[in-house]
């Protein structure tokens, strides 16, 4: 015998779970197609050295943006 559908969802089974997963997939496929929107408007208007100036400056902003070098030397420690 198989099991019902809504018991093979899992999380997907509670309505808010579904809008919150559902909102959180539509803002990050947005977000990822917007740099490639930028990308194509950049070199529309300008040339290759603008699309990097923009890219470089918009990683430097952005709050997700990782560097591969740390400023600090320090270790970390936990919080005691």
């Amino acid at each position: 015998m198989s099991t019902p559908l809504r018991d093979r969802l899992g999380a997907l089974a509670e309505r808010d779970f579904r809008l919150l997963f559902t909102g959180t997939a539509i803002t990050t496929a947005g977000d990822q197609v917007a740099g490639i929107a930028l990308a194509f408007a950049v070199l529309d208007l300008g040339s290759a050295t603008d699309l990097g100036i923009v890219f470089s400056s918009s990683a430097e902003s952005s709050p997700t943006g990782c560097r591969a070098t740390s400023s600090s030397s320090a270790p970390l420690s936990p919080r005691g």
